[in-house]
C-alpha cells in the first residue's frame, strides 16, 4: 500500500472504532453482561419491555406497519407483550426486497447501508443505524469475554477481507489495523508456500483470538496440519458466517489447541445467538425473539423479531435457515433458549489453479443491483460460471462490477462466465444451492 492509503486506512479505522468502541458501547457491554444472569421470568419481562418499544416505533414510523396498523385497526399499546407477537404476520424476504423503503424508519438517523445474499442467492441490501451497531459489537464482546477475551486484546482476523492482490506471491498477505488491534488477515492466498509467513506474522503479532470463516480457519488448519507448523497459542478461535461443520470444528480446535466458538446471525440483524463457554449453543434472545416454525425431522424454520436498532425493523422475519431445539438447560445457567443444531448455508470451496481453496464467496453479490438471485458453479476444468436471474435494468456496467469482484477474489488466470437464466435449479426438497461444484 503507497503511504497515502496506508494514513486513509488508518484514519478509517480510527473513525470506525472510535463510533463501535466509545463510552456507549462500554456501557452497553457491561449491560448484556446483567441481562445474562437474568432468571426466566427476569428475561421475560424484559422482552415484554423491549417488544412493545418496537412495535409503538414502527407502528409509528415504519410505512409497511403504520399502514398494516391502519388497516387492521390495531393499537401499538394492544400489543402488552411477547405472545402477542403472533398476531403480526410472517414476513420474507421477498416481500422486503419487493418494498425495501416500506421498511425503513423515516426517523432513523446515521443509518448505513449492508448487503446480503444470505442462504437463498438473492441479494438484499439492509438498513442499520448505529446504535443496531454499537449493539452488535457489544453482543459479540459478551461472547469473547466468556472465553477471556476483551475489548483491547489483540484479534487475528481471517474473513475474506481483500488486503493484497490475488496474484501477489510474496508477503505481506495482511494488514495492521492498529486502531483496533486487529491484524487482517487474507483469506484467499493461504497456500502451502504461504503459510509459514502467516505463522511467523501470527507471531510477531501475539493475539489472544482469531476471528474467522469456518472455511478459512478450517483450510488455515488443515495447510497447518499438513506442514507440521505450530501456530502461537490462542485463547479461542471465534468463527462466524457460514455452518460450523463438526470435522471442522475438531480439526481447528486440534491445530490450534484451542475451543472453537461459533455465533450465529444474518445480516438483517433478526436473530442472534452462540456458543457460550460451557459450548452449549444458544439463542440471545435478550436481543432478538425467535420462533420455530414447525418443520420435519425435528426441524424447524427460524423466525425472528429484533427488541433493538431503529433504521429497519423486520418483525417476525423468516430467516431460512433451520434449526433444532436442545436440551432444557444449560450449565452455565443462563435462560437463553438452547439449539443443537442450526442448519445455515454451508458452500463447497472453489479450487483455483495453483490449488488454493476459497470459501464464502457469497461477497461477489454484494452491491450488484438489477439481479434477483445468482448461483455460483465451478466445473471440472476449474472455470467458474456465475449463473444468474437478471431484473429489468440489468447492464453491462452491472455485468463488469459482477467480473471485477470476482476476479478481486480468484485472480485473472481463471475463467469465468456469466449466464443469465430464466430460474436457478433447486434439490428435490425445493433447496437452493448457492455454490456448485464439480471439481473431484
Amino acid at each position: 500500500m503507497t503511504p497515502v492509503a496506508v494514513l486513509t486506512a488508518t484514519l478509517r479505522d480510527r473513525v470506525r472504532l472510535s463510533l463501535r468502541q466509545g463510552g456507549r458501547f462500554h456501557r452497553l457491554l457491561e449491560h448484556l453482561h446483567d441481562l445474562e444472569h437474568l432468571p426466566p421470568a427476569g428475561l421475560g419481562a424484559y422482552q415484554a419491555e423491549r417488544l412493545k418499544w418496537v412495535i409503538r416505533r414502527a407502528a409509528l414510523h415504519v410505512p409497511h406497519y403504520r399502514q398494516l396498523f391502519a388497516r387492521s385497526g390495531w393499537s401499538p399499546d394492544s400489543f402488552a407483550g411477547v405472545d402477542d407477537l403472533s398476531r403480526l404476520p410472517l414476513l420474507d424476504k421477498a416481500t422486503v426486497r419487493a418494498r425495501p423503503a416500506d421498511f425503513r424508519d423515516d426517523r432513523a438517523w446515521l443509518a448505513v447501508r449492508a448487503h446480503t445474499s444470505g442462504s437463498t442467492g438473492t441479494p438484499l441490501t439492509v438498513w442499520r443505524d448505529l446504535s443496531a451497531i454499537i449493539h452488535e459489537n457489544a453482543m459479540i464482546w459478551r461472547q469473547r469475554g466468556w472465553f477471556g477475551v476483551k475489548p483491547g486484546d489483540r484479534i487475528a482476523t481471517l474473513r475474506g477481507e481483500i488486503v493484497a492482490p490475488p496474484g501477489q506471491s510474496a508477503p505481506p498477505f495482511w494488514r495492521l489495523d492498529r486502531a483496533a488491534s486487529e491484524l487482517v488477515l487474507s483469506s484467499h492466498h493461504l497456500a502451502p508456500g504461504h503459510i509459514p509467513h502467516y505463522v511467523e506474522a501470527l507471531r510477531r503479532f501475539g493475539p489472544a483470538a482469531l476471528y474467522a470463516y469456518p472455511s478459512s480457519a478450517a483450510e488455515f488448519a488443515r495447510l497447518l496440519r499438513d506442514l507440521r507448523l505450530e501456530p502461537p497459542p490462542l485463547r479461542a478461535v471465534f468463527t462466524a458466517s457460514e455452518t460450523l461443520r463438526p470435522e471442522d470444528a475438531a480439526l481447528i480446535a486440534a491445530v490450534f489447541r484451542a475451543p472453537v466458538v461459533d455465533r450465529y446471525g444474518n445480516a438483517e440483524r433478526t436473530v442472534a445467538g452462540g456458543h457460550c463457554e460451557r459450548l452449549g449453543y444458544h439463542l440471545w434472545t435478550d436481543a432478538t425473539l425467535v420462533e420455530l416454525l414447525p418443520g420435519s425431522d425435528g426441524a424447524g424454520e427460524l423466525v425472528g423479531t429484533p427488541l433493538h436498532g431503529r433504521a429497519m425493523p423486520l418483525l417476525r422475519y423468516r430467516t431460512g435457515d433451520l434449526a433444532v431445539a436442545g436440551g432444557s438447560s444449560c450449565p452455565c445457567g443462563r435462560a437463553f433458549p438452547l439449539v443443537s443444531r442450526i442448519d445455515g448455508r454451508l458452500d463447497p470451496p472453489l479450487v483455483l489453479p495453483d490449488g488454493r481453496r476459497l470459501g464464502r464467496l457469497d461477497h461477489i453479490w454484494k452491491g450488484i443491483e438489477h439481479v434477483a438471485a445468482g448461483q455460483i458453479v465451478q466445473e471440472a476444468d476449474l472455470s467458474v460460471r456465475l449463473r444468474l436471474i437478471p431484473e429489468p435494468g440489468f447492464s453491462a456496467r452491472d455485468r463488469a462490477r459482477l467480473e471485477a469482484q470476482v476476479r478481486a477474489r480468484l485472480g485473472l488466470e481463471i475463467v469465468i462466465v456469466i449466464e443469465e437464466v430464466d430460474r436457478l435449479p433447486r434439490t428435490a426438497a425445493g433447496k437452493f444451492i448457492a455454490v456448485v461444484s464439480h471439481v473431484a
